[in-house]
């Protein structure tokens, strides 16, 4: 990921933490002690669900770029297609056929 986007990923994400925080004090739900622990649970559980959906993206993207490149394709060379910037979109339809954007591994 861009390192200019993942500092702005993690600022709002910082900023929406505070303003629940914030919102559930002043309604006395938490005490102002209790913050500091729900957001790091809060937080805990962003980053889980963040690097399960990373996970799973990444698995998506060698997956179709596995189905393009066609039987006999190692392991090896559909990591290296998709380091070389080769590999189908993820977000490629059920319906279609995965192709391949560069064709040299």
């Amino acid at each position: 990921m861009n390192p200019m986007v993942q500092q702005i990923v993690f600022s709002l994400v910082r900023f929406a933490l505070a303003s629940v925080s914030a919102a559930l004090i002043q309604r006395g739900v938490l005490s102002p002690e209790q913050t500091d622990y729900v957001i790091v649970g809060i937080g805990g559980l962003i980053l889980a669900v963040g690097w399960g959906v990373w996970v799973k993206y990444k698995d998506r993207i060698k997956f179709v770029t596995a189905q393009a490149s066609g039987a006999g394709t190692t392991e090896r060379e559909v990591e290296m297609l998709v380091q070389s910037g080769a590999a189908p979109p993820a977000t490629l339809s059920k319906d279609v056929s995965p192709y391949l954007t560069k064709t040299s591994v």
